[in-house]
């Protein structure tokens, strides 16, 4: 049988062979059936790859036929192929069941000239951050198929869509994600359309990252591990991170989870990431960086004093028992083109939400956005990385201290902890 379908083609086309759908009363036999997939909303250019993938049942052999395309013929399941020239063409495709039976059919696509391009801009930083606040500018390079139309798409920025071919859009909140910026081209004269795309970080360059493959994500806590804190409790010289901290729902900014930390009265508690260097910070010295975050608290206003050190600490036996890593040993793993070096630590920079004596000669003044309320606030601290020993500072993170004098326990929440650069 053949059968033909012009123009339109569904993405799932199905030709059942007559001997070959029905299923004894008895058992199963095998289906035997025609079929076969693309993607119907696709516009095929001449020298770009087109897939065509054949989804038949029972099938013994198969044969494709493409009209002026290389290959013009194939007998794999999925092939690839490009068209040589613009116009409609046939694809057939022929199948031989196990039963000996056949069954052949045919449809047509039409082949554009191609529409391409990629995405430019000159504005951004060295790292290729979009600046906060300041006009960027975009455009098209390496265009090919002479586009006479742009719709553009800014995610975050005004404005949020432009139909100029160049256009400058201004971004005021930063997305440590990356904004998408795409660009629909359209030609006038056969209709044909093709979509580019680039994501851009925009604001600071982000150095805080989550390990996607190994689950591991201990910045914004969306992930099944949230990596290797440590809440060290004074008092007892002891961890109570398996007791006193843990994940909990609804985060800060409309994130799915946050980081809960139980606080007892009258205890100095520290909560830091030193052993979670795999995917700490790294620093240069000199540079200026920004660390951020989000908290909140139940703990009633002015009982809770929070401190927090931006430090530089690596030493050769740092442990992250969530990844089963030694410093000393696996760093080459995670690191391949950083030689391991052991470093003492260093104070980078350090806030507190009231005055707080450091020792009896320096009080430490009181940062007022460091002050948690019942609501999630966002936190955003500059330092510069002042190293008196190192250049490069190869494990840097937060710590945090808090003293509460509350009645009873407390909590505080954390969510998106961030150490960016800094770029003029």
């Amino acid at each position: 049988m053949k059968q033909r379908f012009l123009q339109i083609v569904p993405v799932l086309a199905l030709v059942c062979a007559s001997p070959s759908c029905d299923n004894a009363s008895d058992g199963w036999t095998q289906p035997y059936e025609l079929a076969w997939r693309y993607d119907s909303q696709a516009q095929f250019s001449v020298g770009k790859p087109a897939t065509f993938t054949d989804l038949s049942l029972g099938v013994e052999t198969r044969e494709w036929n493409f009209q002026d395309a290389t290959p013009a013929t194939s007998t794999d399941p999925e092939p690839s192929v490009v068209f040589n020239s613009m116009g409609v063409k046939t694809i057939t495709l022929t199948v031989r069941f196990l039963n000996g039976e056949s069954s052949s059919a045919s449809f047509d696509i039409e082949v554009f000239y191609p529409l391409g391009a990629k995405i430019r801009t000159t504005d951004l930083t060295e790292k290729g951050c979009i600046r906060l606040n300041a006009p960027t500018s975009f455009g098209l390079a390496e265009v090919e198929g002479d586009p006479t139309s742009y719709y553009w798409t800014f995610e975050g920025g005004t404005p949020a869509t432009s139909t100029e071919p160049n256009p400058q859009v201004t971004w005021t909140e930063a997305n440590a994600d990356g904004a998408r910026i795409s660009c629909r081209m359209t030609r006038d004269g056969d209709g044909m359309s093709s979509t580019v795309e680039e994501t851009y970080i925009v604001g600071n360059y982000p150095l805080l990252h989550a390990i996607p493959d190994k689950n591991y994500d201990p910045w914004r806590f969306e992930m099944s591990s949230f990596g290797k804190w440590t809440y060290w409790n004074t008092t007892t010289s002891a961890d109570d991170l398996a007791t006193n901290v843990s994940i909990v729902s609804g985060g800060a900014d409309h994130s799915q989870n946050a980081l809960k930390v139980v606080i007892k009265p009258g205890i100095i508690y520290q909560l830091f990431t030193r052993d979670n260097w795999v995917c700490n910070a790294q620093l240069e010295a000199g540079k200026k960086y920004e660390i951020a975050f989000w908290q909140k608290t139940d703990a009633p206003q002015g009982t809770l004093i929070l401190l927090l050190g931006a430090y530089n600490f690596l030493p050769s036996w740092s442990w992250n028992e969530y990844l089963q890593t030694l410093a000393s040993d696996h760093w080459s793993t995670y690191f391949p083109d950083i030689p391991f070096q052991e470093q003492p630590e260093e104070l980078l920079g350090i806030w507190s939400n009231v005055e707080y004596p450091l020792t009896e000669e320096i009080t430490l003044p009181a940062t007022p956005q460091m002050m948690p309320s019942s609501e999630w606030t966002r936190v955003k601290l500059e330092f510069t990385a002042a190293s008196t020993k190192y250049t490069a500072l190869l494990n840097t993170y937060p710590q945090f201290a808090f003293l509460s004098y509350s009645p009873g326990d407390v909590n505080w929440y954390l969510d998106d902890m961030q150490i960016n650069l800094i770029e003029d």
